[in-house]
């Protein structure tokens, strides 16, 4: 009878051990049955076991040990290691849907079936592999997932699923429409390289008005670059940089589920802004 009264015990303990860690840890993560792999569903991506720490701390300033991860997710078994990702980017082409993790259109190559999330590289990808062939005959349209990123990024086919949630073409043109802005953007700083301290229209505004590139010209570059760089996670301004993807992630998330018409007018009024200010 005592050793039953202590079973039970120790069972409501760690059951108020589980309940006090999942209030005082709100961990954007669960785990992928189907796949038995881990997903940020913050981040839209799967992330290895080994990974799942460095990831926590890095991208969402949440320090847990491995043990509370495990009690956290209700871990039995251990879940896909870094190792095995690489071994399943490897050798699949076709996958079922991973939950939680954006699927978009994209196009594969009848070829070789490789997958890509833009038209410009699945052309790059033809005109590299299949110089002998016509695009329009070597690809087709398709839905993709991007399960991991760094070195395990790799574009998988989406079996098709009546079910499953697909961003639609009105969020896909917004998403180009801003990358499109982001490119040129980039080409007109990258052609103004030449132009000395002469040429402000390209410059923002702080520059501008400040001056600052004059001011750290004859500065020591290295020092320049340790003050004004991005803070650690370890750093008390991190926080800050946590706070800003949360908001831009919950803006573009209600953007996504809006009229393109009205994101096409925000963005309208975006660039009617900055020219008044310029």
């Amino acid at each position: 009878m005592v050793e039953v009264g202590n079973e039970g015990d120790n069972s409501r303990d760690s059951s108020v051990e589980m309940e006090g860690l999942e209030r005082s840890i709100d961990a954007p993560i669960w785990i992928d049955e189907v796949y038995n792999l881990i997903v940020c569903k913050d981040c839209g991506i799967g992330v290895p076991l080994d990974w799942v720490l460095s990831h926590l701390k890095e991208c969402h300033g949440i320090t847990m040990t491995m043990e509370q991860v495990r009690m956290f997710l209700k871990m039995e078994n251990d879940c896909m290691t870094m190792s095995q990702a690489r071994d399943w980017m490897s050798s699949v082409w076709v996958i079922k849907a991973v939950k939680n993790i954006p699927i978009i259109p994209g196009y594969i190559c009848i070829e070789c079936q490789y997958s890509a999330g833009k038209l410009t590289v699945m052309k790059n990808h033809l005109s590299k592999k299949h110089k002998d062939k016509k695009a329009s005959e070597c690809m087709k349209e398709c839905k993709v997932q991007l399960i991991f990123k760094g070195g395990l990024q790799k574009y998988v086919q989406i079996e098709e699923d009546v079910e499953m949630e697909i961003d639609s073409i009105e969020n896909c043109e917004w998403k180009m429409a801003i990358e499109r802005e982001f490119e040129e953007s980039m080409i007109n700083v990258k052609g103004s390289d030449g132009n000395g301290h002469g040429n402000l229209r390209l410059m923002n505004i702080f520059i501008a008005k400040t001056r600052w590139d004059i001011m750290v010209k004859e500065l020591d570059l290295k020092e320049v670059v340790k003050i004004a760089g991005m803070p650690k996670s370890n750093d008390v301004l991190h926080k800050i940089i946590l706070c800003g993807r949360r908001y831009i992630q919950k803006s573009c998330e209600m953007l996504d589920k809006g009229s393109i018409v009205i994101k096409r007018l925000l963005m309208s009024a975006g660039l009617n802004l900055i020219e008044k200010k310029c």
